[in-house]
């Protein structure tokens, strides 16, 4: 389905559950946005640590902004409007399950998570559908490399859901310098976001042996050509992989240097 904007809505308290490089960006986006965040992460000692650094390790020249709170406390949870799931894919099942007693049961969930758990083959919203059941969800995918986003560049994603009281939470994150759109495709944002990684890696696969422009063209084409028949058999609409979620995502991870798994292949 096509991105759409929509008409936005508060959010005042957000909780940010995984300080990872992604996690922290994902905080100081609300945090620049007057939104009143807690990063939550594994240990006091791990907060004690950040609050210290006032950055993160992986975004070392971006400092924490005045809005944002770190710490270990679950009970953050409780109050928030919002609350971010920003860890990796294959424990988000255990992440969720562990803070599920502080989670109120109308609170929205936002999985920032690109992948899909192994053992069951599990979308990240179909995770905490499980683990947190009857919460509102929603997903946000897109060409998001968290130094360029955390530094304020230019940039734009997408939040998809099957609830469309779920579109205030693009207010939350939009801004000037990072456009935010909204979907009701979240199987073929899910699966556009995690499958990418893989052509991702083979992309990078391609420039070690030198293959050249032309073959990793083609390797990105018919890769998204991959993606897009998968996830429509999956029920997704075929349109949203011509989108930020999809075809987007895929340039940004398959040709950048910052590109993770573009490195790792």
């Amino acid at each position: 389905m096509p991105e759409r904007e929509a008409d936005p809505a508060p959010i005042r308290r957000a909780a940010v559950v995984g300080a990872t490089g992604w996690g922290v960006t994902i905080a100081i986006l609300l945090a620049n946005n007057g939104v009143s965040v807690t990063l939550l992460t594994r240990s006091e000692e791990e907060a004690a640590r950040l609050r210290g650094d006032a950055r993160h390790a992986r975004l070392p020249n971006v400092a924490f902004p005045p809005g944002l709170a770190i710490s270990a406390d679950l009970a953050a949870l409780e109050a928030a409007d919002l609350i971010c799931f920003v860890v990796p894919a294959q424990t988000m099942a255990a992440n969720a399950a562990a803070v599920a007693a502080h989670v109120p049961p109308s609170t929205p969930l936002l999985s920032c998570s690109k992948g899909i758990e192994i053992e069951s083959g599990r979308r990240m919203t179909e995770v905490l559908a499980d683990e947190l059941p009857g919460r509102p969800l929603a997903a946000l995918s897109g060409p998001n490399l968290s130094r360029e986003v955390s530094a304020g560049l230019p940039g734009a994603t997408v939040i998809a859901s099957a609830d469309p009281s779920l579109e205030g939470i693009r207010a939350a994150f939009h801004s000037a310098s990072f456009r935010v759109y909204t979907s009701g495709d979240v199987v073929g944002v899910e699966f556009g976001g995690a499958l990418k990684n893989i052509i991702a890696i083979a992309a990078g696969m391609a420039d070690a042996f030198d293959f050249g422009d032309n073959a990793k063209a083609a390797l990105i084409a018919r890769g998204l050509a991959e993606i897009s028949r998968l996830g429509v058999a999956a029920g997704a609409d075929p349109l949203s992989f011509q989108g930020l979620a999809g075809v987007a995502g895929l340039l940004g991870a398959s040709c950048r240097p910052l590109s993770r798994n573009r490195r790792r292949g």
